[in-house]
């Protein structure tokens, strides 16, 4: 019974009425990362959409616009959808108004790019560079396991390489 009673008064203090944590688990540069969601969709008090909520694209959409007074041109899609196919390495991603790296490019990720994975599909997973080092990159991720990973950089031949699972990084320039 006490066990009920304190899971009760912290599920109050954490919870929306609709059952969303509206706390945070985790902010980095001041932009706040929460876990859960209910599919709602989350605007910007400028009527940005972020996207749903706490799900990775709204993280790195609320992230660029509140931190990199950046708002991409199509606020619309999917993570995997950030990154178009059909350009080549460092061209320009209209849809984003960002410029894309392609994994393996001659172009390392730097901080605050936005890395794309072709994880969790068929939707893929959106995240934030937060540290790169010669040997590793911090990710900074919202609705995927923990909030901070790190993943291995490979540079070889004049190549960088994240995992097999990184399709590229776009950045703001």
């Amino acid at each position: 019974m006490q066990h009920l009673l304190l899971l009760a008064l912290f599920s109050s203090l954490w919870l929306a009425p609709n059952g969303i944590s509206e706390t945070p688990i985790d902010t980095w540069n001041n932009v706040p990362i929460y876990e859960g969601g209910d599919g709602t969709a989350h605007y910007s008090d400028s009527g940005y959409r972020y996207g749903l909520k706490w799900q990775c694209v709204e993280f790195v959409k609320r992230y660029y616009a509140d931190h990199l007074d950046h708002e991409m041109p199509n606020t619309w899609g999917h993570a995997i959808s950030f990154f178009d196919k059909s350009l080549e390495d460092g061209e320009w991603n209209k849809a984003r108004g960002l410029v894309q790296y392609t994994n393996g490019s001659a172009t390392s990720p730097a901080i605050d790019d936005l890395l794309i994975l072709d994880w969790a599909q068929p939707y893929g997973h959106v995240a934030i560079v937060g540290e790169v080092t010669e040997t590793q990159i911090l990710v900074i991720q919202q609705n995927a396991g923990p909030t901070r990973i790190y993943l291995d950089l490979d540079r070889s031949d004049g190549k960088y390489t994240i995992s097999d699972q990184v399709v590229g990084w776009l950045r703001k320039e």
